[in-house]
């Protein structure tokens, strides 16, 4: 802009000049995310300006210092483990902005240390010893081994549970942000078991091989012989079997045993299992490659099993052969061995083999020696696969809920089984259909046959593992008080499907997210851990109290013998002193001294016990109150039991079977038999016990209960899983005939006086003792009532069931009789009305309201009556009498009456008049 000022004139003007900038605001300032570093250098984030210029400074923090102050991508220097606050700048002639940063120069996380190896003996539960970070964090994690759990992963003496006989590699792990983690680990040894090679093959004749086992930590390995670890052979890591330990001459397996001592006791055994072979691998002899072998067999026939045959054609060596077949589980010479003689070019047949997957045949030309093996098994009676794409490990630790489809063909039944048990249990199955119950056992074989013990089955090899680990848990226990109920459990869990847990001390009927339990009695409890998938495992966990005794129980499942009362619990008390036990039902009280039995070692076992559940009661001398056990399960065949419950229709019997008990599921049968016979009279089928744990026999439907007589029943069952016949007791029952009773006699009744009375009598058939009831139905007099009963049936002196009821009014009465089963029969009765005129020959009109009128009973009405005293004068009369003379004015005496009614003969007689001192 230009100011211009003039006079007008030739004068020269005066000018200036004016620049005006419209500048714009400064760019706010943006300074970048806060950092948090490892190191002393840190690369900085602010924003470019717009409008404007910027430099960072240092608004706190000491020994700081830009690359350029001037950028905002700058590099900071500063000092490791301090802290800064840095300000970016943007100015112009506007004015200014800013923003703070925060850079943080981390230092490097503490030196971990996970403490040191752990060798643990007779426990699986451990405190951890890593140091306390002075900088940073710390967190633990499993390097390696099954089934353990760290309870609290930040803390570096956390507990860790594991499994015994397992080791474990801990890391101990320290982080401060990003900077590089210091990492260090431990070992925790539950006295593991020696790692070993297994199986070992060796060819016959060979040197013995030497086996190899090592454990960490330990101080010896130990070698057996046997499972119970009594032969002790050698101590060392490396062992060669001596000649008397294995016979290397002889193909067979042979079982050897490895221990590892530790400092705190000795761990469970590996085995090491050592096969003598003579495959093709072992050459087979001397020179087996001068004979040309061609073997034809045919295998035994399941039908007969000994109609094996081999037919060996060789050709080679000398040409002159002796073949020796034998079994190799016997040596030459020895139960099976048949030796022929035979030439080249001429068939050397073997006849009437039984099935064998162990035979060698021997060649021998003169000169040259040749064994080798020969597998001849039976012929089975149905092919079968398994599909390796269709195995599915069970989601549960050890449940049996592996998957695993297996393909079978040619069964001449139509129906395939299989059996995870080496044909112990068999199970019904559909080829091509998913088995769901499969056991997590790793690789192992299912039988496969056409019918349950089918002799002829074939195998086929699945492998099925547990998808999660065991749930593991710990336990803090706060001790109870005798006879108080102020005991607590505190448990942590680990494994399983890691989280998502649920606690509960009733068996599983309710759970809770919290994991304490308060409020215990003294005792022990079964505490069962649920993860988040719904897999479970069960904890005894003993609350402790004044006089709590410490035990060990194992119980043994019900199996067919006994018809399932077969279980048992064993009780054994480790501790010295003297001890009673008791074995119960009832969870809450405790059974009464006379069911208690005397402990003696090493134990005490319950037998013959039903599938159900038990608990055991022990208390010592001086105890004031009793130890109880967790429940206890007695698993496996279910015994049968019934209670047989009469139930009648009037007096047509019917029978309710109740409390049935039995496998769910399975059909059972009823059979009854005439009592101390063989004689079956009736056999009655059910598809399984219903809900209502109960069945009916109507008396409609079964001839038996119409048919008087003893009789005895059975339940029988087919066990479903040990496919065992179960039965029941033989439990009594009596259809007795038809009831009967009958009215005897009966007394008539005054219409004012209740002086009536029914006898029965002559009670017979029904199930003694009888009941009668007695209801008055109908009146004689308007108003009157009785009701009686229910009442028992005495026996009299002549031992006849026989009842009286006295003192009744007049009526028709209805008499219900019933006998122990409930039958009833219904008898009528008619007390008679007492209606003849009686005039009484006394009475006292005192005023006391008892007997103050001359009252005749059963008076007609329109009577007249005159009374006359003694000289025959008339002292009252009436024409119509109603029972009101008082003889009001008449002393005392003795007077004489005339009653005359329309329709009778007149009565005459004398009545006295008593008026006595009243009351």
């Amino acid at each position: 802009m230009q100011w211009t000022i003039s006079n007008g004139g030739s004068c020269a003007p005066s000018i200036d000049q004016l620049t005006i900038i419209f500048e714009v605001a400064p760019t706010v300032a943006a300074a970048g995310s806060d950092q948090a570093l490892c190191g002393t250098n840190a690369t900085l984030a602010a924003n470019v300006p717009t409008s404007g210029t910027g430099q960072w400074t240092i608004s706190s923090g000491a020994g700081g210092s830009f690359a350029d102050d001037l950028d905002p991508t700058s590099g900071f220097t500063g000092v490791n483990g301090s802290s800064y606050v840095l300000r970016w700048t943007i100015t112009n002639s506007c004015g200014s902005t800013f923003d703070e940063v925060s850079i943080q120069f981390l230092p490097d996380p503490s030196v971990a240390n996970a403490g040191p190896d752990q060798i643990i003996c007779g426990s699986t539960l451990t405190n951890l010893a890593a140091n306390t970070p002075a900088i940073g964090t710390g967190t633990w994690t499993i390097v390696n081994g099954a089934g353990g759990a760290v309870v609290t992963p930040s803390s570096p003496t956390s507990q860790f549970v594991g499994s015994a006989g397992v080791a474990y590699t801990l890391r101990w792990i320290i982080t401060n942000g990003s900077c590089t983690p210091s990492t260090d680990d431990v070992v925790i040894n539950f006295a593991a078991s020696p790692t070993v090679t297994s199986p070992v093959n060796a060819c016959v004749n060979s040197a013995a091989p030497s086996l190899t086992a090592s454990a960490t930590g330990a101080t010896a390995i130990h070698w057996f012989t046997d499972a119970a670890l009594t032969n002790e052979v050698f101590v060392g890591s490396l062992y060669t079997p001596a000649a008397s330990e294995l016979n290397m001459t002889v193909v067979g397996t042979t079982t050897f045993f490895a221990t590892a001592e530790y400092g705190c006791g000795m761990s469970t055994s590996s085995q090491v299992t050592v096969n003598v072979v003579n495959t093709p691998g072992c050459s087979g002899g001397v020179n087996c490659s001068v004979f040309t072998v061609n073997i034809n067999d045919t295998r035994p026939s399941c039908s007969d099993q000994d109609d094996g045959i081999m037919e060996f054609n060789i050709s080679g060596g000398s040409g002159s052969y002796v073949v020796t077949l034998y079994d190799s589980l016997t040596t030459p010479g020895t139960p099976f061995t048949k030796a022929l003689p035979g030439t080249s070019g001429a068939p050397i047949t073997f006849i009437d083999l039984s099935p064998s997957l162990n035979y060698f045949y021997r060649i021998n030309d003169g000169t040259n020696i040749c064994t080798l093996p020969f597998s001849l098994p039976v012929q089975t009676t149905v092919n079968a696969t398994a599909d390796p794409a269709s195995f599915q490990d069970a989601t549960c630790f050890g449940d049996p809920s592996g998957v695993a489809i297996i393909n079978a063909s040619g069964s001449q039944t139509g129906d395939y089984f299989y059996s995870v048990d080496n044909g112990v249990t068999w199970t019904i199955f559909t080829p091509g259909n998913p088995i769901t119950n499969l056991p997590p056992n790793g690789t192992y074989n299912i039988l496969v046959g056409e019918s349950v013990n089918d002799a002829c089955r074939t195998s086929v090899s699945v492998t099925i593992n547990s998808a999660n680990p065991q749930i593991n848990a710990a336990f803090v226990v706060t001790p109870a008080t005798c006879n108080t109920n102020d005991g607590a459990i505190q448990v942590t869990a680990a494994g399983g499907s890691g989280s998502g847990y649920e606690f509960s001390i009733d068996g599983g009927n309710t759970f809770q997210a919290t994991n304490q339990f308060n409020t215990l009695a003294g005792g022990a409890y079964t505490l069962r851990v649920r993860d988040g998938i719904g897999c479970f495992r069960d904890f005894t966990v003993n609350v402790t109290f004044p006089g709590f005794v410490n035990h060990t129980i194992v119980p043994s499942d019900a199996d067919c013998s006994n018809q399932g009362n077969s279980g048992s619990i064993t009780v054994t008390i480790p501790d010295p002193g003297v001890y009673q036990v008791a074995l119960s039902t009832d969870q809450f009280n405790e059974p009464p001294n006379d069911q208690y039995l005397n402990y003696n070692n090493p134990s005490v076992t319950f037998s013959d016990l039903a599938r159900g559940t038990y608990f055991v009661y022990i208390k010592s001398t001086g105890a004031s109150c009793p130890t109880r056990s967790a429940p206890i399960s007695i698993l496996g065949v279910q015994a049968l039991s019934f209670e047989i419950l009469p139930v009648c229709t009037a007096d047509e019997l019917s029978i309710s079977l109740t409390n049935l008990t039995g496998e769910p599921g399975s059909p059972f049968e009823i059979q009854v038999y005439r009592k101390l016979t063989n004689v079956l009279v009736q056999s009655i089928n059910f598809s399984a016990i219903p809900i209502t744990g109960s069945v009916e026999l109507n008396y409609n439907d079964y001839v038996f209960l119409q048919t008087p007589g003893d009789y005895q029943i059975l339940m029988t069952q087919i066990n479903s899983t040990a496919f065992c016949l179960v039965q029941s007791e033989l439990v009594d029952f009596t259809v007795a005939a038809d009831l009967f009773a009958e009215v005897i006699s009966t007394q008539q009744s005054l219409p004012d006086i209740n002086t009536g009375s029914i006898v029965i009598s002559n009670f017979n058939g029904g199930l003694p003792g009888y009941f009668t009831f007695v209801e008055l139905a109908s009146p004689a007099v308007p108003g009157q009532s009785f009701e009686a009963g229910p009442d028992v049936v005495e026996q009299n002196l002549n031992n006849d069931y026989e009842i009286e009821y006295d003192r009744i009014p007049a009526g028709q009465y209805e008499i219900i009789v019933t006998d122990q089963n409930g039958c009833s029969i219904t008898l009528t009765a008619v007390v008679p009305l007492d209606t003849r005129i009686i005039v009484p020959n006394v009475f006292t009109p005192n005023g006391d309201g008892v007997n103050d009128s001359f009252f005749i009973r059963n008076l007609p009405a329109d009577s007249k009556l005159i009374v006359s005293n003694r000289w025959g004068k008339e002292v009252f009369s009436s024409n119509g009498y109603q029972n009101n003379w008082t003889g009001e004015g008449l002393l005392d005496g003795v007077y004489f009456y005339r009653l005359k009614s329309a329709d009778g003969d007149p009565i005459t007689g004398w009545v006295e008049i008593i008026r006595g001192v009243k009351p």
